[in-house]
């Protein structure tokens, strides 16, 4: 049985996670901005200074209500598990003696062209394209249209 396809699906899931992470990372540092002394503004007809208070105070307190940490820390945990999965998946894929996974490994793992797989499993160089195109046909099954 091939492994590179559950090597696909553990990197989606991955890259999923780390976007949301990052999402999450976004609105941390947009809250803090939006707490933080702002500049004197000259073009309004009232001189405004900053809001008379603690600015970290009213950062955490805007943390503490949308519960941002929490949150936070979810996330970088699940990405955390979906990265040791993708490395495992990873490892596990570079063990194998799958011919698919070979071909998969040497293509878009350790970006090498077809003439070089060729002569390294031994197989034509038409050959390893056929093979190529049966696994990113079976890539686009799995919704994934670019490679790895």
């Amino acid at each position: 049985m091939s492994i590179y396809p559950l090597f696909i699906q553990a990197s989606q899931r991955y890259e999923v996670s780390v976007m949301h992470y990052e999402t999450l990372l976004k609105e941390r540092e947009d809250i803090f901005s939006r707490t933080q002394p702002q500049g004197i503004r000259y073009d309004r007809d009232k001189v405004m200074t900053s809001p008379n208070g603690d600015p970290f105070t009213a950062y955490m307190a805007e943390m503490e209500r949308t519960g941002l940490q929490k949150r936070i820390e979810t996330a970088r945990t699940i990405m955390t598990d979906y990265k040791a999965i993708r490395d495992e998946r990873e490892a596990s894929l570079r063990r194998s003696k799958d011919l698919y996974d070979k071909i998969y490994r040497m293509r878009y793992l350790d970006h090498l062209k077809p003439l070089y797989i060729a002569r390294r499993i031994g197989y034509s160089k038409s050959e390893i394209y056929r093979k190529l195109d049966s696994i990113e046909k079976k890539m686009g099954k799995y919704g994934n249209n670019r490679m790895i």
